[in-house]
Order: C-alpha cells, then structure tokens, then sequence
C-alpha cells in the first residue's frame, strides 16, 4: 500500500507520496499562500476554493500511484482560522478526505519522528527547529528524557506580512524583525540547550540551496548541511540586496519564497544566540514523515482489527462484536469533529 500525505501550510501546500516501507516515491506542491487569504480571522471563499482544487488535483495524482485516499493534515495555515471546521466539512464533502488540524505542540513531534526516521539512525540531545509559513515549532530533545514541544507565532510569511512593507525587506525591517524574534523566543522561555541545533522546513532547504550554489556546489545539497552564524548573515546581506545574479539563482531553486527568504532568515539568525547556537544543520525529514508513521500505524491496527473480525465471523463465535469496537473512522483519520 502507498501512503498520500498532505501538509497544508501557511505557503505551501505539499503532497509526498510514501512506499510501506517508507521511501518517497513523489512529491507535488502548489503555493497558495493561504495566511495571505485570511480576512478578520477567517480564510476567504477564494482560499477555500484554492485548497479544494489543489487537493482535487492531489487526489488524482495520488490515484495514478496507487494510493486510496489523501491523508491531509493542516498546521498554523488552519488552526487560527475561525472558520476551520467548516473547512473541514467542506474538505470532506468535495474532496472526500479528513483533514486533521494539529496543534503546535504535535507539529513539533512529527517533525521530530521524521527527521529521527529519515536519519536511521538515534540523534542524541538537541533542538529542532521547524519554520513554516505561520509558525517555528522548537522542540528540545534528548537521549532519555522527553521531548519539549513550544510553538512560536514567528514565520516566515506572516513576519514578511507584519513587517514588510515592500516585495523586499529593508535592512530596518529585518532589524525590527529580528528583535521581535528574539523577545518573543526569550518571553517564550526559551534558552541554551545542549546538544546540535537541527532544523527542517521549505525556509531553510531553500537557504542552504543558496548557499551551496554561490559556492559552486550542487543544489540543493545533499543533507545534513550546516549553514554557519556567519555564513547566514552573508546570506541575509545578500537576500535583501537582492541583485539581479542573486535574483536569477533564486528564482531557478525556490521561486515561491523569493520574497519570505529574509523574514525567515532574520528569525533564523534572531534565534541562533536564544538557544546558544552558531550553526545551524539542515536534516531531512520533518512533519510529513513523521505523520506517515502515525498514518501507517493506524492503517495497520485498523486491518488488524478488521482481519480479527473476519476470522471471529468465520468461526461463528460472533466475538468480534464483544471484544471491541471498531475505531471510529472520523477520529481515526483525524477528522476535527
């Protein structure tokens, strides 16, 4: 069986397809630009209309790879939506899928569990960062101890909303940014933490795309890849200058975030001496990985329970009915009831 798993995020929204084992097979992605389609709280008809026809088109894509259903999940681009449950409902109805809304604190988890599949290998003790377009989820982890999950309201589309003026920030804006950034991590209760600072997210893939390409490496790089304190304030200077070559090389590795590029990057770098970091190290894996083990799971116990009671029907004990009931398939899939 393969897995269709869809992130709906504040920019973008991203389909990767999954093997039962776990390898990517595809990944599709469309930029609505949803935190932009907000008004008064609530997401316009016309990002409604926009989510619909982008997760019609998954659906199909999805089919072609032998997928039965979307497995959708929405992050910042949903929860501070007033009118997020008739969203869902409406979702259901035209789509014919279940879209889990998922709180800050279980984004942070799933970034965590992808990244931790995706390497194959245990990380020891650190502090993950996964920004999108709405939010940072920061999660401090360790060999034994629990993982500790925080949700900031700092991401790259809505500070390039909120400070912004321009298509470009000015060197005042990134400043004002940055500041912002650290007050709100530092009001958050964030500090040092020991151990490696990992992040994941479209945001910083796409820097350290730029990154390697000005070196001459290939792009984007293989990961890990570590972008350095200093290496990201070059970064910086050279985003918001924004030069024509600069333009060019952006516009050919991530297009769709030539204008939050600064904004995300400020937040980056406001956030570097919050948690007593000089470097930063790009991982793969992140949210979608980690909700297609959760998916996965919940597949298997659902055949499982599913096979149980076709054998209890077969021998005629009818025990099935009494042992257990079986999961509601709205809760299951994460429907927002």
């Amino acid at each position: 069986m393969n897995y269709a798993i869809v992130d709906i995020g504040s920019n973008t929204v991203k389909m990767s397809i999954f093997t039962e084992e776990g390898a990517r097979l595809a990944q599709k992605t469309r930029t609505l630009g949803l935190i932009g389609r907000m008004q008064k709280n609530l997401l316009t008809r016309e990002g409604i209309e926009a989510l619909v026809d982008a997760l019609l088109a998954f659906r199909q894509t999805a089919a072609e790879w032998g997928c039965e259903r979307l497995f959708p999940f929405a992050t910042a681009s949903l929860r501070a939506a007033e009118n997020r449950f008739e969203i869902v409902n409406e979702i259901k109805t035209r789509v014919g899928c279940l879209v889990e809304i998922v709180d800050g604190e279980k984004e942070a988890a799933l970034s965590l569990a992808g990244i931790r599949f995706a390497a194959g290998a245990p990380l020891g003790c650190g502090v993950l960062l996964d920004m999108g377009g709405g939010s940072c989820e920061v999660l401090s982890f360790g060999e034994k101890e629990g993982a500790r999950p925080l949700s900031l309201p700092v991401g790259a589309l809505s500070l390039h909303a909120r400070f912004v003026r321009n298509i470009l920030p000015t060197k005042e804006e990134t400043d004002a940014i940055r500041a912002y950034v650290f007050k709100t991590a530092k009001e958050a209760g964030l500090g040092p933490v020991p151990g490696e600072l990992f992040a994941v997210g479209g945001t910083i893939r796409a820097l350290a795309a730029l990154s390697a390409a000005e070196k001459g490496e290939p792009a984007p790089p293989a990961l890990p890849f570590v972008i350095t304190e200093s290496e990201a304030e070059r970064l910086l200077c050279r985003v918001t200058a924004m030069t024509i070559e600069t333009k060019l090389l952006l516009l050919r590795l991530a297009p769709e975030r030539i204008h939050t590029l600064p904004a995300g990057l400020a937040a980056y770098l406001a956030l570097l001496p919050v948690l007593g970091k000089e470097r930063i190290t790009v991982v793969e894996g992140g949210a979608r990985e980690g909700y297609f083990l959760e998916v996965r799971k919940r597949e298997k116990a659902l055949c499982a329970f599913k096979a149980e009671e076709r054998a209890d029907r077969s021998d005629g004990t009818g025990a099935g009915a009494e042992k257990s009931k079986e999961p509601d398939n709205d809760v299951y899939q994460g429907g927002g009831k």
